[in-house]
């Protein structure tokens, strides 16, 4: 209702997006998700909505939208040309919210509205599998930069969601050139790290570390918080998980940019939000290319690079790991779930309503 009231009080305000909260998962990859969507997303929102303004985004659900100039002005025709670079544009949200802009509405973003919650998927792979559709539908916002009308940050809304993917090949050449750098240079091996690494390594550590710091101090100064003990527990365990994480979703997210590129269409395949125990065989079924591509990076840095060898084991060694890691995280959780949950702020109520609505 409180949605309704502010859309009925301002006339010009064409959508209305919340900050929908993750519930509902059950397994240890799913509650490290949960954990990290309760402990980030609300500060995420409020400098998202700082910055967008009256062009804020839309991710297509949680939000409250007037119909008429919806479907006067978000008709998406298809783009030319064959998928995954034209048809059907699969991250169509995001367009339409720029649709509206254009057309004159606000699409704000309101981070103080409540009680909004999703379910995400609850095992790696399947997050994946939702991640390539992403990546597909992001890239072709590339192809509406230019598009007439737009307001700039819509049109600096698709750049960034391009460069969300396209960079991860991006990160991935700028570490083979720097473990190559000795062999096209004459350096021996076992030579200290190639120049520039100190560089990279220092902003993989910032872009995992400082926003969760931020998050996790802003939740310490909220009347209300969860046991600090708990809450320092649980971050630190979502960082864990989530740097051990990062380097398979990053293969993930190369494999994806190169399979756009060479023009393999991902469809939009049905999310499963229930998941289930992933077996290892499963597991190794579905990230063993990820292994051997671990494998393939630490026997480079051997050879060529044997000195920044200690710098590289938080990627490659993880990737490694993939298939276990794929299995275990898909798992259930124990009761409670991640240490430091009491972040999750209304999660029991609304979820108790889901499984009762299940069973009914």
């Amino acid at each position: 209702m409180g949605m309704v009231r502010r859309m009925e009080g301002d006339p010009g305000l064409g959508l209305l997006q919340t900050v929908p909260l993750v519930l509902g998962a059950r397994t240890r990859f799913g509650r490290v998700m949960q954990f990290a969507s309760h402990l980030t997303g609300p500060l995420q929102a409020r400098g998202l909505a700082a910055l967008q303004g009256r062009e804020g985004p839309y991710w297509g659900h949680n939000a409250i939208f007037r119909v008429a100039p919806f479907a006067a002005h978000c008709g998406l025709a298809p783009l030319p040309g064959t998928p995954p670079l034209g048809g059907d544009i699969l991250s169509h949200d995001y367009v339409e919210g720029a649709l509206l802009a254009r057309a004159g509405w606000r699409v704000r973003l309101d981070p103080d509205l409540a009680g909004s919650f999703e379910e995400t998927p609850q095992d790696l792979v399947e997050h994946a599998r939702r991640d390539r559709r992403w990546c597909q539908g992001n890239i072709q916002h590339g192809r509406l930069i230019g598009l007439d009308g737009l307001a700039g940050w819509s049109r600096l809304s698709f750049f960034l969601n391009l460069c969300a993917y396209a960079m991860a090949p991006v990160w991935a050449l700028f570490l083979l050139a720097s473990l190559l750098r000795p062999l096209a240079t004459g350096t021996e091996p076992h030579a200290a790290f190639p120049t520039g690494f100190e560089g990279l390594v220092f902003a993989v550590i910032c872009l995992l570390v400082l926003p969760r710091l931020a998050a996790l101090a802003h939740e310490l100064a909220r009347p209300g918080h969860a046991p600090r003990a708990r809450l320092l527990a649980g971050a630190l365990a979502e960082l864990a998980f989530s740097a051990l994480l990062a380097p398979i979703l990053l293969a993930y997210q190369i494999r994806a940019v190169l399979e756009v590129l060479r023009g393999r269409d991902a469809g939009w395949p049905a999310s499963d939000r229930d998941g289930r125990p992933l077996t290892l065989a499963e597991a190794w079924e579905a990230t063993g290319w990820v292994t051997t591509l671990g494998l393939a990076g630490l026997a480079l840095t051997v050879a060529a690079a044997l000195g920044s060898l200690y710098f590289v084991l938080p990627v490659f060694l993880p990737m490694l790991f993939a298939p276990v890691l794929a299995a275990w995280s898909s798992r259930g959780s124990a009761a409670g779930g991640l240490p430091g949950a009491g972040t999750e702020r209304g999660v029991p109520d609304v979820a108790r309503l889901r499984d009762d609505l299940l069973s009914a």
